[in-house]
């Protein structure tokens, strides 16, 4: 049975689920499972069914998650999907299960554990890449011995693209930065070798160089769908 990988959020008040999550997951050997609002009933059915969690991207989180006053520029997605991902997140990551957080779903993952966020980059003295621009590709430094450079096979350097305004300001407690910017803003954080969230968005680069991270991604999938069974 392929892997089953629930794709959060599919929330109904909020912008539609992009289709290059679902075909990335398919053509890497996983079952899409898109989710709607989710609460705490349904996590033992969730859990006890699904192989592995996808955070895909969107808009801004609602800064009172991470104790901060609103930004000006905030682009808020629906409190029903703050709620249902950052419940998730916290629930797939304590059993053990294997997290992918994509650009909003990386900080997504940083707070849920317990970090906060830059909320408008360009605010930075240091930053001078134009990431919100969705045309922009620029380099990130991969640390070694991470599992991000695990994943590529010891590279030392990625290009990717970027599309953002906000990032991960202080990595929640248990969280590993695994790679930076040119600029210097956390490009990606981990934890051990199943959990990791990335600011980039690789399943829209399968044809540039992005398929090793859905290949670990959907590999570990299946693991725990062995070891479940």
């Amino acid at each position: 049975m392929k892997p089953r990988v629930a794709i959060a959020s599919y929330i109904y008040d909020d912008s539609p689920l992009s289709v290059n999550y679902v075909r990335a997951v398919e053509l890497f050997g996983g079952y899409p499972m898109p989710l709607g609002v989710t609460g705490e009933d349904e996590l033992p059915f969730l859990l006890g069914s699904m192989d592995a969690l996808l955070l895909s991207g969107g808009g801004d989180l609602d800064s009172r998650w991470f104790g901060q006053p609103l930004h000006e520029k905030a682009q808020l997605c629906s409190p029903n999907r703050d709620r249902t991902e950052l419940l998730l997140a916290r629930a797939f990551v304590r059993a053990g299960k294997p997290v992918l957080g994509i650009c909003r779903g990386a900080q997504v993952l940083n707070v849920a554990l317990g970090g906060d966020l830059h909320q408008h980059v360009f605010d930075l003295p240091n930053v001078t890449i134009a990431h919100q621009n969705g045309e922009t590709r620029h380099g990130v430094n991969l640390v070694p011995g991470t599992l991000l450079a695990s994943i590529f096979d010891g590279r030392e350097t990625l290009t990717v693209n970027s599309t953002h305004h906000q990032a991960v300001g202080r990595p929640g407690p248990g969280l590993t930065v695994s790679a930076r910017s040119t600029d210097g803003l956390i490009e990606a954080v981990e934890m051990g070798d199943r959990v990791l969230g990335v600011q980039w968005h690789p399943e829209r680069m399968l044809e540039e160089g992005m398929e090793p991270i859905f290949r670990w991604f959907l590999s570990k999938a299946a693991e725990k769908q062995d070891t479940a069974s």
